[in-house]
């Protein structure tokens, strides 16, 4: 994650850096390295690719609802739970 828009104790709203594997709302994730916090991404909105530059960029503006999302900080790797 990174350029954080919102944060409260149960919201975050940001810009994720880079995406891998197929995003979707709905899906839960978990805070590497921070004990306690699981989200639910519950708003995807990408944004389009830029060729005219080479640094990836921000690829989409993400809500994450859930237990502990205040406590996620920018450059946060997130990764899904599966089977939730």
């Amino acid at each position: 994650m990174t350029q954080l828009a919102k944060s409260s104790a149960e919201e975050l709203l940001c810009v994720a850096e880079s995406l891998t594997g197929e995003a979707r709302v709905g899906m839960v994730f978990r805070a590497v390295g921070v004990p306690g916090v699981e989200v639910r991404l519950t708003a995807l909105r990408r944004y389009p690719p830029r060729p005219e530059t080479r640094r990836r960029g921000p690829l989409a503006e993400v809500a994450l609802v859930g237990s502990g999302a205040g406590r996620i900080g920018s450059k946060e790797l997130l990764v899904s739970v599966p089977g939730r």
